[in-house]
């Protein structure tokens, strides 16, 4: 039986209750939402407020930026009250947050002038609304309720920037069987389009890797009333330097569990293994800093093999936490520092080589010290001696010594029972699919691969009566059969992006793959997608049906987006299109043919390929000239769009700019000021809706076009 999201919700509400969260049903609007926030505020902070000091309190807490919210929910703040006396308040119990009140609010409204928005499950901690937890039916993919965030944040006056929920941490997203979740953040920060690669989503996974993927799974191990106020309070980290948040990916957090475990228990010496970018300095410092609160650790020492890498450390732990750590400019400020009682020197990222000199009695430094009766930096560090400091050395695969200049990189030639054991080691329970998790397949097998997906695509082509080709797809009939097109030709871009990784396909498989996707027939093919893509995405969420195809459809448009070919890039070509000869990379159709196939430029990409078409032949222009003569294009081709449905309505091109204007300035749609629109032209109600119909057929895409992916409310009635 299938659950609806209902369902899905209630039962969610029903673990959390078991897991000891107090379920508010009484909690539904904004009013209630800060009356419970203002009884634990005063609650915790044991005072009772006037209602002017509480108004002027929420209004002083209230905030459109995220991260200032975020750095408030964490400190102890100030707040002058009316008789001129000082509060210094937290808004959570920051010593302990496990003994904060822990609530569940579900269908939560916050309604704005521009956003009427509902939101299913929601997290308290002390009345302060931190988890926002968005649920599908299992048919719909999470990815729907990772876009509705982003279009709920997107929209003007929402309830993330002028209400309580600006203090949301996390936004979780569950269709009870698949459970994402990522951190709350600046609206830049957000994107899942072509850019849906730059926000950070991750799947909860236990020590063994192993994916906690079924929501109940999930809350009983992620929000655990103690485990989520760790997972807030110290597993989140604000960059001050980006004013983002990020959260440790679960394998960090276990990390630093680890090294934490092993020093608090003296159990000696232990390593942890990080891949090529996957955040160990983030693992460093955040053990560092867990460490520096530690009474019984004197020192903790970041030590890397070389003066870059000691500035890079340094930085990358400054960025995280502005200021923690300060330059060692050699070796006796090191050695002060080792001796200093400043908290502020408590962790020190150093070098091997200073370390070594500090250590070293036969150093030229500590010869000459010797000499003129003065103590060496080993005699001066000697208080040192059985004090508990903590060393984590960086890059330990590497010889330290090679001639707190790149090393000596260990060979693996003949180590290859060793790596495979290692690699077992690494995959968990899954052992016997160990290679298989961790080795890419031989070229010769992505190539069969690849072969059997265009041969699937071309039989799903012959049962539409249609040849395998790109300009057949606009033949397809039907939103089904354009929807099993998006799936099968998906796993054909996913199969040729993969292949371009490899560095060892030889002549023989280059052939075999150009035999089977020529270079030209796969670009018009990711054209005609991203035409199919762009127009099914404009439906999903709009039907009743979330058992559909559409409904169900993942475009993942990363996988037809270039990591090269952004606004700037294409307006340099443009630029050089225009020029002699010798000066262009390509002709105008084939960057026409390259616009078409990339994800990135989707919503401006007609506006570009019609003022490529517009330019003069023969006449050399600037990059400049170029991107003012595009703005000016795409502003006179809008209002000659726009002009051209007004003398098609009836109706004056400055009313019809102004109604458009207003629904883009609150991305808000009023049915009211539609029929105020239509007016002047005296009809009855059967005409006039027979014309507010025809209209918005006209508008529509126009409108769509403006909106670049966010959603605009009100507009689905017409759709």
């Amino acid at each position: 039986m299938t659950l609806k999201e209902n369902q899905i919700e209630q039962r969610l509400i029903g673990k959390l209750t078991d897991l000891k969260y107090n379920p508010r049903p009484d909690i539904r609007d904004r009013e209630s939402l800060e009356q419970n926030f203002r009884q634990k505020f005063e609650a915790l902070n044991r005072v009772h407020l006037t209602d002017a000091e509480f108004a002027r309190l929420r209004d002083e807490l209230v905030t459109a930026d995220v991260f200032t919210a975020a750095k408030t929910l964490r400190e102890r703040n100030y707040f002058q009250r009316e008789d001129g006396t000082p509060l210094h308040y937290t808004l959570v119990n920051i010593k302990d947050w496990c003994k904060n009140d822990f609530e569940i609010v579900n269908q939560l409204r916050i309604n704005t002038d521009n956003s009427h928005h509902r939101y299913d499950v929601i997290l308290l901690i002390n009345g302060v609304p931190v988890v926002q937890i968005e649920l599908k039916t299992l048919q719909v993919s999470p990815r729907r309720a990772m876009e509705q965030i982003v279009e709920y944040k997107n929209d003007p006056g929402n309830g993330y920037s002028n209400a309580l929920l600006c203090f949301m941490q996390l936004f979780i997203v569950s269709n009870e069987s698949n459970t994402y979740y990522f951190a709350n953040n600046h609206r830049q920060h957000f994107s899942f389009n072509a850019d849906e690669r730059f926000l950070p989503i991750y799947q909860l996974a236990d020590e063994a890797n192993q994916k906690i993927a079924h929501l109940h799974d999930f809350a009983d191990t992620f929000l655990a009333k103690c485990t989520l106020g760790q997972m807030i309070s110290r597993y989140m980290v604000l960059v001050a330097s980006e004013q983002k948040l990020m959260i440790m990916r679960p394998y960090q957090i276990y990390a630093v569990k680890a090294i934490v475990d092993c020093i608090h228990q003296n159990r000696g010496n232990g390593y942890i293994w990080h891949t090529t970018g996957s955040g160990k300095t983030l693992t460093s410092f955040k053990a560092s800093t867990l460490l520096k609160d530690n009474p019984d650790i004197e020192k903790c020492l970041f030590v890397v093999d070389r003066k870059d890498l000691d500035r890079q450390t340094r930085e990358e732990f400054n960025r995280f936490q502005e200021g923690c750590v300060e330059e060692n400019t050699n070796t006796e400020t090191l050695v002060r520092r080792m001796l200093s009682e400043d908290y502020a020197d408590k962790v020190i990222v150093t070098t091997i080589q200073k370390l070594g000199l500090a250590l070293d009695e036969n150093s030229k430094r500590n010869q000459t010290n010797s000499q003129k009766g003065k103590p060496t930096y080993k005699q001066r560090l000697e208080p040192l001696r059985d004090k508990r400091v903590v060393f984590i050395f960086d890059e330990c695969h590497r010889s330290q010594f090679g001639e707190k200049p790149w090393g000596n990189i260990i060979d693996f030639r003949y180590q290859e029972d060793a790596v495979d054991e290692a690699i077992k080691l690494f995959s968990g329970k899954d052992q016997n699919r160990a290679k298989e998790i961790w080795l890419v397949e031989p070229a010769p097998v992505m190539v069969n691969k690849l072969r059997s997906a265009v041969d699937k695509l071309a039989t799903f082509m012959k049962t539409q009566g249609l040849d395998c080709t790109p300009e057949q797809v606009a033949n397809l009939k039907g939103d089904k059969a354009r929807a099993d097109f998006i799936n099968h030709f998906k796993e054909v871009q996913r199969l040729k992006t993969r292949l371009d990784q490899y560095t060892d396909l030889g002549e023989e498989q280059h052939t075999q793959v150009e035999q089977l996707l020529p270079a030209d027939t796969l670009r018009s093919f990711k054209g005609v997608y991203l035409d199919t893509a762009q127009r099914l995405k404009v439906q999903q969420g709009k039907g009743n049906d979330s058992t559909s195809t559409v409904e169900q459809l993942e475009f993942e448009f990363v996988l037809f987006a270039s990591a090269v070919i952004d606004y700037d890039y294409i307006m340099e070509l443009i630029a050089k299109s225009t020029q002699g000869p010798s000066k262009q990379k390509m002709t105008r159709q084939e960057l026409i043919d390259k616009i078409s196939s990339d994800a990135n430029l989707m919503e401006q990409r007609d506006d570009i390929i019609d003022y490529i078409n517009s330019l003069p032949v023969g006449k050399s222009l600037s990059v400049t000239a170029i991107h003012e003569g595009y703005q000016a294009f795409k502003a006179a081709k809008a209002a000659s769009d726009l002009s051209f449905i007004a003398d098609k309505h009836r109706l004056e091109p400055p009313a019809l700019q102004a109604f458009v204007d207003t629904i883009m300035n609150r991305m808000i749609f009023d049915g009211e000021k539609l029929s105020d629109l239509l007016s002047p032209l005296e009809l009855g109600w059967k005409a006039r809706t027979q014309a507010e119909l025809a209209l918005m057929d006209d508008l529509l895409p126009l409108l769509h076009k403006l909106a670049q992916g966010r959603e605009i409310s009100g507009l689905a009635a017409y759709e």
